[in-house]
């Protein structure tokens, strides 16, 4: 999958998306600490990057990159249009346990 230029320019110099993938980051993460933790690696690895993420040590360009060109966002973007709040949410929750390390 080839990402446009249009979707990396939004993910490292748009401050506004990056505030507001940030801001879904945080709300993930909040709602992965509060889970009844199962045992498994799955959790440990989620559990540890959403307390990277609510420490600030997360790099949300990077994740930003991710939701840019995630296939619910990125064809919004190339379109010229606004990222609406709920495509943002979902595609943040959908790339939660990705960037925890732990792969599906």
């Amino acid at each position: 999958m080839t990402v446009s230029q249009a979707c990396m320019d939004k993910a490292k110099y748009d401050t506004d998306f990056k505030n507001r993938v940030e801001f879904f980051m945080k709300k993930a993460a909040i709602a992965i600490l509060g889970e009844v933790a199962p045992t498994g690696d799955e959790h440990t690895s989620r559990a540890d990057f959403a307390n990277r993420v609510l420490a600030g040590s997360a790099r949300v360009v990077n994740y930003a990159v991710g939701v840019s060109a995630h296939n619910t966002v990125s064809p919004v973007i190339d379109s010229g249009v606004e990222v609406t709040d709920s495509v943002m949410e979902s595609a943040v929750n959908s790339l939660f346990s990705k960037y925890s390390g732990w792969d599906q």
